[in-house]
């Protein structure tokens, strides 16, 4: 992955991997690293031109770093296809939790399939990904007043997500019009 800034030079983050986010400040990104066959969840700290690690919750080897809020709320998953995968909100200063969980200990109740975090908004206050079962479904999370502390969270909601009727090139296509990142974006930018 590079780094790119608008005087047209790049800075290599890692030789092997993808960075998915940043945040609107620019100064994280989020994203991983393979190191010894296992995908590690990482931020890239652009002041520093430091990777920073990101603990997988216990048990977990692969995980992968999806998005990253303005004050370094990290959203992400880990898992596999052959595994299942299992969502996870890392907090500076707190630690990282399986997503399905932290709500859990927040007084929601029938979280549901909440494994894939795609997207979180700029404070931590809305988080949306997608079921890490199929069929996929997309899933929004409202934390309320909680922003990523301990309080009583608004809702968890699941939704139906339709396919972007506007046309890609086909090599952003599976990317760009996919159920998750068209759910996602309509819903950070309404926020």
């Amino acid at each position: 992955p590079i780094s790119w800034y608008p005087a047209a030079t790049g800075t290599a983050i890692s030789t092997d991997g993808e960075m998915f986010g940043t945040n609107s400040t620019g100064t994280y990104i989020a994203g991983y690293e393979t190191s010894s066959g296992f995908q590690k969840a990482i931020l890239w700290d652009v002041q520093n031109s430091a990777i920073l690690a990101i603990p997988l919750p216990t048990g977990s080897t692969d995980g992968q770093a999806m998005a990253v809020s303005d004050n370094g709320v990290v959203v992400g998953y880990c898992g596999s296809f052959f595994t299942g995968y299992v969502g996870f909100l890392h907090i500076p200063g707190q630690g990282t939790f399986e997503l399905s969980s932290y709500l859990t200990s927040l007084g929601v109740t029938n979280v549901g399939d909440v494994g894939m975090p795609q997207a979180i908004s700029r404070n931590g206050r809305y988080i949306c990904g997608v079921s890490g079962a199929f069929p996929r479904t997309s899933w929004f999370v409202d934390l309320g007043s909680a922003q990523t502390s301990v309080s009583t969270p608004v809702a968890v909601k699941a939704m139906m997500a339709y396919p972007n009727p506007v046309s890609r090139s086909e090599e952003h296509t599976s990317e760009l019009q996919s159920p998750c990142n068209l759910v996602c974006r309509l819903l950070l930018e309404k926020k």
